[in-house]
Order: structure tokens, then sequence, then C-alpha cells
């Protein structure tokens, strides 16, 4: 069997792809092609299909047999055209998008491919795209400028294609070339783009050394910036990431772009290569589970920052600001206590991607739990082995044994793998923070590097202790979006969707005005409230409770150790500041 794809957008404000699907050489009378209904490395069935139209077949026989697949009559022919247009106006990486600037086409929601041919088709699988008059096509795919092939049916769908007027910057970082793609004109500030590259080859380095070079003969960052706009997907040779165009305004911004795609490419190695069993060869057309993403995600989302720091592009104050509000971030989920990361992982299909009022009191991400245990098994095994192993040995291995091969490990040996990597032996950080529900030991980690965490509040109580706390998540407007299990309103009897109207007989209009009328509360208080729900008007009493801390700082120990010093700069690359370090961030939320 062959296939070869024709792609046009001969009207792009129409935001809609024709494509064309040729199976020649085929030996049955009929031959079935599906559109995915997820794609990897986002683990939501999203049912593509929906965007499929017009489908036709010329004078053959074609007949839709479930939601994603159609079966073609092919006949003696052997040969069998089908064509189909995709509707492609969703801003995201992990969807299409065509407007009168450019052509954002992810692969999953784009070709329409034949199960059958899975690992069996003759000879590589051709692409052939027409762009509009101007445009260019950039690609992970193998030819070029608009003639292009794919191995089999997983790099097909595996690589984005993406078609604008805009010219890609060559770059070469860690021995092999690199290109940027832009859409979309970044606003300058703190940095360029010329920074950024220069940044971001340094980062890419760091990562390639990590294991030994890299896998791939080109590497590519195609970058959406559209305002809000935020979300990166991997691929084996390439990124799809999406940014704001004000990002180089400011540090912070310039550094969530440079974390991101971090993130992404770190992925080369862990995700793409370095995979569980269930992640490949799989099904596109149903869920494939795994109790392991919290290795994917959770790992590099360590490293992705990590690696800014330890690349000399970030200050470790910077660093520890960040890492200080992920901490907070955390406290503030119960639903931590609930799910451990196994299970987050393994229920990423009906929880991660479909957040609801009950989310933050049931689950917990494994990418932010994820990376945080990360760290702290990086500590762990530093611990362990005198400094002389540490999580990257782990990571290693896994490369060497399966993400070279390529083949999947299997859940129940990640533990077993990380100890014959560091020769130690880790059940209890992974019973307790991994297949349990524990925190992991952060202030520990911090100590071993000569730091301490601090909680307080921000702003600090006037008559000192805790301050009074509901203990729910508001809008602008006061509609309450999320009630904290355990808290104060959960037992008066607030529900997500009431809309708080007066406090103690005083209107409230705002998220801030309920903020003021119970700043001068203290803990044991009791304050009425009036509420809409559902259109009628309900009085509750609320007995208040003391609010969690919201403000965490990481800072430097009064006198250092030498052991201390060296364990900074083992671990983060840089040396500790002569006269220390002290990042905090406040953490908005619960009210």
């Amino acid at each position: 069997m062959r296939i070869r794809y024709d792609i046009a957008v001969p009207r792009p404000s129409s935001h809609v792809a024709d494509v064309a699907v040729t199976v020649s050489e085929v030996r049955a009378a009929s031959v079935d092609l599906a559109m995915a209904a997820w794609s990897p490395g986002s683990y939501l069935i999203r049912d593509y299909a929906r965007h499929v139209m017009d489908v036709t077949a010329g004078g053959a026989r074609i007949d839709k047999v479930d939601k994603q697949t159609w079966r073609v009559e092919v006949g003696d022919a052997g040969e069998v055209t089908v064509r189909y247009r995709v509707y492609a106006h969703e801003l995201t990486v992990r969807t299409n998008h065509i407007d009168a600037t450019h052509a954002f086409l992810h692969g999953p929601a784009t070709f329409l491919y034949c199960p059958d041919a899975m690992g069996a088709v003759d000879g590589p699988i051709e692409v052939h795209v027409s762009p509009p008059a101007g445009w260019r096509v950039h690609t992970g795919l193998a030819g070029g400028p608009v003639r292009f092939a794919a191995a089999d049916v997983d790099e097909l769908l595996d690589c984005p294609i993406h078609m604008s007027a805009a010219d890609p910057i060559a770059f070469e970082a860690a021995g092999a070339p690199a290109e940027l793609v832009l859409w979309g004109e970044p606003r300058r500030g703190v940095a360029t783009i010329d920074d950024l590259v220069a940044d971001l080859s340094r980062v890419m380095a760091a990562h390639a050394e990590r294991f030994g070079g890299v896998p791939y003969d080109r590497y590519l960052f195609l970058l959406m910036l559209s305002p809000g706009g935020y979300g990166g997907l991997e691929h084996r040779n390439s990124s799809a990431n999406l940014n704001t165009p004000f990002a180089l305004e400011t540090r912070d911004g310039y550094e969530a772009l440079l974390e991101l795609l971090s993130h992404e490419y770190f992925h080369v190695w862990n995700g793409k290569r370095i995979r569980p069993a269930a992640l490949g060869p799989f099904d596109y057309s149903r869920e494939a589970y795994t109790r392991a993403l919290w290795v994917q995600e959770g790992i590099t989302s360590y490293y992705d920052r990590h690696t800014l720091c330890a690349a000399g592009v970030q200050a470790p104050e910077r660093y520890l600001k960040k890492l200080a509000e992920e901490w907070g971030k955390l406290q503030r989920v119960p639903g931590r206590r609930r799910q451990s990361l196994e299970q987050a992982s393994f229920d990423a299909w009906i929880k991660l991607y479909k957040p609801d009022e009950s989310t933050v009191n049931t689950t917990v991400s494994y990418y932010l739990k994820g990376g945080l245990v990360a760290l702290c098994l990086d500590a762990a095994i530093r611990d362990a082995t005198g400094g002389a192993r540490t999580l990257a040995d782990a990571v290693r291995r896994l490369w060497e044994r399966y993400g070279r091969a390529p083949r999947g490990y299997a859940d129940a040996d990640v533990q077993a793998e990380f100890e014959a990597a560091v020769g130690a032996p880790l059940a209890e950080p992974f019973d307790r923070w991994i297949r349990g529900t524990e925190d992991p030991d952060l202030a520990a980690a911090l100590a071993a590097a000569g730091l301490e965490l601090r909680a307080s509040f921000d702003p600090e109580p006037a008559a000192g202790g805790p301050p009074a706390w509901l203990g729910v998540a508001l809008k602008s407007d006061a509609a309450v979006t999320a009630v904290l299990d355990g808290g104060p309103a959960a037992a008066a009897g607030v529900a997500a969707g009431d809309e708080l109207v007066a406090i103690d007989g005083y209107r409230v209009r705002s998220d801030a005005d309920v903020r003021a009328r119970l700043a001068p509360a203290r803990p044991g208080d009791r304050v009425r409230l009036a509420a809409f729900r559902r259109d009628q008007l309900v009085d509750l009493a609320v007995e208040l409770g003391a609010a969690p801390p919201n403000r965490f700082e990481i800072a430097s120990v009064a006198t250092p150790t030498e052991a201390q010093r060296e364990r900074f700069r083992a671990w983060l690359g840089q040396p500790l500041p002569a006269d220390g370090v002290r990042a905090a961030a406040t953490i908005a939320g619960w009210c």
C-alpha cells in the first residue's frame, strides 16, 4: 500500500484546508480511513473528526462506519483518492488554525490515516503542500520546499505543518542545525529575538550534554505569538509553541517563554523517546493509559527551569522565586491529599483536561506536584549517594535502556530503574510522594543547599496571627467558582455558582469588596452571607476560619556551611551569592 497527501489552503480567510489522500496498491475491496481521536502529548479525547467535512471519493462508494472512520470502496482498481475539507479556526498547539496570515496544521487534526497501514506502508508517505502565494512551508518532515515524506503514520501525525510568509531564523545548537519560525510580531523590551536565540542555544546545549548529544538531524521551533496565548506540544524533531507577543517586554515574561521552549525541547528525550510502554505504538482511536505521566511531565517540568539556571541564563534568586510560587500553588490544592501522582497520571483523560469546580478538591497536577517531587527526588538521591549521583543519572539510564532502543518501559519498573541507576534504595520517596499523597519534603531539599522555606501572609495581619477567610475562590464579580473542602464556606453550605451580594447586610460587587469586608474580621467571627443561587436569594451564617499562608519565601540561612555552598553550586550550577539569596512569591486565589 502506498499513500500520498495533497494539501492546499486556497482561501485562508475561510479557515479551511483542502486535503486529498490517494491510497494505491490496495489489495482489498475497501480501505478504512480514520481521523485520530486524540493527540500524543495531550491526553484528552478531542474527536478531531468533528471538523472534517465534504468527504468524497470520486465515483467510489464511501460510508462512515463510526464517529471517526470512513470505509471507501476500492474494487479492482487498487487505488482511490478521497477528498475532504478541514475547518481550522482554533488557535492552540493541539488544533488547527488558518487565517489570512498563516496556517497551522496539527497532524492528528489534519490527516485521515489508514489504520491498516500502521507499520505496513510500502515506501514513504508523500505529502505535497500547495501554500498560498508568498508563503513558505515549515515542518519537521523530511524534504521541501513543498514536497515532504514521512516514514510511517506515526511520523506523519507527529510533524505539524506551518505556512506563512515568515523566513526561518537559522542557528546551530548542541552541534546540530536548528530553526525558529515566528508567527506574530514580538514586542521588544528587556530582550530581543537575538537574545532569545542565544539563550535558547545555551539551554539546548545543556539539555543535550545531559544525554550525550542529540537524536535528530535538525530541530524546528514553531512559535506562534497571540495575546493571551500559551501552550506547547512536543514532537520528535520539533515543537509547537504558543505565547504572548508581549513576552519580551519583561524579565518574567521572557523567562516564562524560555521555560516553555526548554520544556518542549527536553521532551526530545523524555516523552518522545523515553516513554511508558502504553505510549507507543498505540491506537489513535482510544485512550492509552499509563501511571507514569509524572515521569514525562513532572521530571520535564523540573528540568525545564532548572536548566535555565544551570545554563546561566537565569539568576538563582529568580529560579527560587518561581519555586516558591509553585510550592504555594501546590499548598492551595486540597486534591493533593486525595490523588497520588500515579493516579493523576492514569486519570489524565478524564480529569486534568476537564477541570470543573470540584477539580481543586479532587485532583493534583502531575506537572505541578511532579516537578516538585522531581526536585526533592533529586535531593534525596544526592543525600543517599553523598552527591555522587543525581536524578539526571536515573533519566540517563532510561535513555540508554529505552530511549535509544526505542522501547517503552513498564510503569511498575520506574523505581527499580532509578535505584539501579543511582545505587540507592528509593522506596520511601516513591511510596510517600508518588504512590502516596504526601507532599514532597521541599524544606529538607532546600536545607541541604543552605536555604530555608518560610511561610507567612501578605499583607501581614494588623492584629497578628492568621487572617480570617471563607475558603472560596471567586470571580471578579464575586461569584463563587470553587469551595474548599473542609473550609468555613463548605461547612456553611456555600456552593459553587453562588453569587455573593452582601456580607452582614452590606453589598459586595466584586472579589475586592469581599476581601475588604473580611479584612477586619478574625478567625472565629461569624458573618452572614447573602447570595443568589439559581436566582433565589439565600442567607447563610458562616464562622470564619484561619486562612492558610499565602506568601512563601526561600532565603539563605544566616551562615551557610561549606557543604551547603557546595550543594547549592552542584545543584543549580551557580555559586550561592556572597550576600545570600532571598526570593518570595504571594499566591492569589482563595478568599
